[in-house]
C-alpha cells in the first residue's frame, strides 16, 4: 500500500516542478513522510498541508502498515492528543512485531519505541499533576 500513496505523490510533485521548471533530487527508502517533505521544501520552497483526516484515511485503507501508524501518532502528538498518539504508536509497534524480518528495519521500531516511551512519560506526569488530565 504504500507504493500506492507514494506514486501519485511523487506524479503531482514532478508535474508541480516541472511546470515551475524545478527538478527535486531525492533518493529515500523507508524515510517518513515528515522528511521527504522537509527535504521536498528545502529544495524547491513549496510547503505541503496534511491532515488528521487524511492520514486516518491512509490508516482505514492501510490499518497493518506501521509507518501509517507511526505518522498518524506524530501527527497526533503535535495537535496535543497525546493519548491518541500513544494508541497509535503502540499498534505502530504491534504491527511491526508480525511483520517479516525483512520489512521491519530495527532503526525505525527503535524510532518508534522512543516516541512511545517518551509519550507514556509525559502522560504519567500529566496525570501526577493534580487539575490536568
Amino acid at each position: 500500500m504504500r507504493i500506492a500513496a507514494i506514486i501519485p505523490l511523487a506524479f503531482f510533485i514532478n508535474l508541480a516542478m516541472a511546470a515551475n521548471g524545478q527538478k527535486i533530487s531525492l533518493s529515500e527508502r523507508n524515510s517518513s513522510l515528515q522528511s521527504v517533505i522537509k527535504k521536498i521544501k528545502s529544495q524547491s520552497g513549496f510547503s505541503f498541508f496534511y491532515s488528521k483526516e487524511n492520514l486516518r484515511k491512509a490508516n482505514e485503507r492501510s490499518n497493518s502498515d506501521p509507518t501509517v501508524h507511526d505518522h498518524l501518532g506524530e501527527v497526533y502528538e503535535k495537535t496535543g492528543n497525546l493519548k491518541m498518539a500513544v494508541v497509535q504508536w503502540e499498534r505502530s509497534m504491534t504491527e511491526y512485531a508480525s511483520s517479516l524480518p525483512a520489512d521491519a528495519d530495527p532503526i525505525d521500531v527503535a524510532k518508534v519505541q522512543h516516541k512511545l516511551e517518551n509519550a507514556r512519560v509525559k502522560l504519567a506526569k500529566v496525570a501526577g499533576t493534580p487539575g490536568k488530565q
